[in-house]
């Protein structure tokens, strides 16, 4: 699985970081928002299943990042990526502002099985026109938030194990919630008349 990692360009996430927290270099941040502003905004829109959503986020994402310099916010440490801390900001934020406050939280079933449909799912987001985005939306919203959840960081490449400490919930609930919230995102998708093909593993 594909994971956006610190070292991509010529400087580090890090490096760059502490250039704008402790230099206020303004260039600093835009390569860091031109990194990484799209994989963030990715992930938020197939947890909420809503651009305008996402998108708000997103801002709100990055606003945290900026005061990081003055208030307690993402400090550098080995093995947390900022973009993991810019996804964990948004998910608490997702939790908080559109989840906990409305009582959409549900929970499902345990049941130990893992099918696989990222390669068309992705292919859809990344080919697809506006009607084909809004079924995806659609089926995304229809999701109960725990499903949500573990589907949009599995799509976001997060293993097992990272799902697990995120959401607080044993390995046959993960996978169980990614089991489900696949079939019905497959239902949607062949409703609407968009084949898909299982690889289960």
């Amino acid at each position: 699985m594909s994971r956006a990692n610190d070292a991509t360009g010529d400087e580090t996430d890090v490096r760059l970081f502490l250039r704008f927290r402790d230099e206020g270099d303004a260039d600093a941040f835009e390569k860091i928002f031109r990194r990484h502003r799209d994989a963030l905004l990715a992930y938020l829109w197939s947890l909420s299943g809503n651009q305008n959503v996402a998108e708000d986020i997103s801002q709100y994402c990055w606003l945290r990042l900026v005061e990081s310099d003055r208030k307690s916010g993402y400090r550098p440490q080995p093995g947390a990526t900022l973009l993991t801390y810019l996804r964990t900001l948004g998910r608490n934020r997702y939790i908080d502002e559109y989840t906990r406050k409305h009582g959409e939280a549900r929970t499902d079933s345990v049941d130990d099985v893992e099918t696989r449909v990222r390669s068309e799912y992705t292919a859809l987001d990344a080919a697809a026109g506006i009607e084909v985005q809004l079924i995806i939306e659609a089926a995304l919203t229809e999701l109960p938030f725990e499903q949500r959840d573990v589907i949009s960081m599995w799509l976001q490449g997060f293993s097992i194990k990272e799902m697990m400490g995120l959401t607080t919930a044993p390995r046959d609930t993960v996978l169980s919630r990614k089991k489900y919230a696949i079939q019905k995102l497959k239902a949607a998708f062949e409703a609407a008349g968009l084949r898909l093909h299982d690889a289960t593993l």
